[in-house]
């Protein structure tokens, strides 16, 4: 009986000591992430700084009604639909593409369609809250761009 109390102590105290081990661990990897996402943070760009830096063509595949009504700054406006017809003609081939939509999945849906199209560098960037949360201008005309 003294041997099974013993034995159960000893695997008691070393899944203890494991624990305590685990948890310092995951406190460590815990800060050493908070401060990589600290860094990002102050290093990241809009979105609209990347497509300028990139050279860029912001495509939104919104329906008109909707481009009307708000948009993203410099963004044209090319539906879905027209995409889905195979009508490139506004798309500049030679330049990356970021798609953008309401909630990204109109954009998504384009992304596919371009890529099997043959278009490289193309990015959904998703939807025009992400837009927003960036910091970046949302226009309210018909114009492409908001100045």
């Amino acid at each position: 009986m003294k041997r099974l109390i013993i034995v159960i102590s000893v695997v008691l105290l070393a899944f203890v000591g494991i624990v305590v081990f685990s948890n310092n661990n995951s406190n460590q990897s815990t800060a050493d992430s908070a401060k990589a996402v600290e860094l990002l943070e102050k290093e990241a760009v809009t979105l609209s700084e990347e497509i300028k830096t990139a050279n860029g063509q912001l495509i939104d595949v919104r329906e008109p009604s909707e481009y009307e009504t708000s948009h993203a700054d410099s963004a044209i406006n090319i539906p879905l639909g027209d995409i889905l017809k195979a009508d490139y003609s506004k798309i500049d081939s030679s330049r990356p593409i970021y798609l953008i939509c309401r909630s990204g999945n109109r954009a998504g849906q384009a992304k596919i369609a371009l890529e099997q199209a043959g278009f490289a560098n193309v990015k959904n960037i998703g939807g025009l809250v992400d837009w927003e949360k960036q910091g970046d201008k949302v226009c309210s005309t018909s114009a492409p761009s908001c100045s």
